[in-house]
């Protein structure tokens, strides 16, 4: 007769626990772009972008749903349904159920500045000095600085600028903002 030895079997048991526990969790991804339309009547809105990314996000009616959401970016946005300023350059915080359904939970205002989209290698990454540098395939560099409130979007979900450490060689695209200073990058998206 074969045996199961007992720990393998609560290691298993364990690690099933804790899969469907991450299972439940809902993942906050970010897009960036121009909000262009809010329905009140079919709790929908539009962000759009020149990349391809945006588009109709439903609305959270704000009921409880775990989610994995940055607490400092969580912190700085405003729920979803409670944001109305169309046409404001917006970072939207959702997650996706299926492939075509996203649902907005968070939006973080960024004025009615333009936003830029810039997508090339890393070359510079420094910390202390708060600067990223890019070489974009146009030739040149770009560097934008990197402040408390740039968000990074990975394929685990959107994190704070704490978790940021690119790597000479990484591909990237930089959402920035230029003020009357340096281009701030307010979103960078791993690729």
């Amino acid at each position: 007769m074969l045996r199961f030895p007992y720990k393998t079997c609560l290691l298993l048991i364990c690690f099933v626990l804790i899969l469907n526990q991450a299972r439940a969790q809902k993942v906050i991804h970010a897009v960036a772009g121009t909000l262009t339309s809010i329905d009140s009547s079919t709790k929908a809105m539009t962000v759009d972008n020149n990349v391809g990314t945006g588009g109709v996000f439903r609305i959270s009616t704000g009921g409880k749903v775990d989610m994995e959401f940055d607490k400092s970016l969580r912190e700085t946005a405003i729920p979803a349904p409670a944001f109305n300023k169309k046409g404001d350059s917006v970072i939207a915080y959702y997650y996706e159920v299926g492939y075509d359904s996203r649902t907005a939970v968070a939006i973080e205002d960024l004025g009615t500045a333009p936003l830029q989209n810039t997508t090339g290698i890393v070359t510079d990454f420094n910390r202390h000095a708060h600067r990223l540098v890019i070489q974009p395939a146009s030739a040149g560099s770009a560097s934008f600085l990197i402040d408390d409130k740039t968000a990074l979007e990975t394929s685990m979900g959107v994190e704070d600028d704490h978790q940021f450490s690119p790597q000479k060689g990484d591909r990237v695209r930089v959402v920035s903002t230029q003020g009357s200073g340096p281009l701030t990058a307010v979103l960078v998206i791993d690729k």
